[in-house]
């Protein structure tokens, strides 16, 4: 990423190079932001199927009683 970063700020650089630099890192962030809001979507499901699931036990034990 270094190295991208750096070709991209380069002057004397090829605009054509410095334009492809920018869209890789653009995407790179684009998909990092992605998979943070799908990692955090996940962590989010696994707490509800886990608040469920010990609903249900709580439920099991009572109607035992």
């Amino acid at each position: 990423m270094t190295i991208l970063s750096d070709l991209m700020m380069k002057d004397d650089a090829p605009a054509s190079a410095r334009i492809s630099a920018a869209r890789t890192v653009l995407d790179y962030a684009i998909r990092a932001a992605q998979i943070d809001e799908l990692r955090a979507r996940i962590d989010a499901l696994e707490e509800f199927i886990r608040t469920k699931q010990l609903e249900n036990l709580l439920d099991e034990a009572a109607e035992e009683e």
